[in-house]
């Protein structure tokens, strides 16, 4: 148990354990992102969960790239990248996991309000939200 409560408390003081973000981290970027006022650009590894919440249908000619999308975004996401996304709005997000190239219908973001298109191809499992 008290091996346990070390591993607790190296995770609340560390922003990095074993190559690995900890909840520190989140929270300490999800400060400097309020400071900032929004994020224009968010690299990741990760895909946020919850990314293909409220995205419409496939039409036919897209259904076999929806279905790598969905198989990405369920193998790669994160629910603490979801919450950095959620408070970034970034004009872009990057993702690096997935392999999978997918432009995300647009959103409306609570503070920026709704987000145009992008006009170009990014390559690496990048959309754009």
């Amino acid at each position: 148990l008290k091996a346990k409560e070390q591993k607790a408390a190296a995770l609340k003081a560390q922003l990095f354990v074993d190559g690995r973000y900890t909840p520190l981290t989140v929270e300490r970027l999800e400060e400097e992102i309020a400071d900032s006022g929004g994020v224009d650009l968010l690299l990741t590894s990760e895909w946020p969960a919850g990314c293909l919440r409220g995205v419409p249908r496939a039409w036919p000619e897209e259904m076999e790239n929806r279905r790598m999308v969905k198989a990405a975004a369920k193998q790669c996401s994160s629910t603490p990248i979801g919450r950095l996304a959620a408070a970034a709005e970034p004009k872009y997000h990057a993702v690096g996991l997935g392999g999978v190239f997918w432009r995300r219908p647009p959103w409306r973001h609570e503070r920026r309000g709704e987000v145009v298109p992008s006009t170009g191809e990014l390559r690496c499992g990048v959309f754009r939200m």
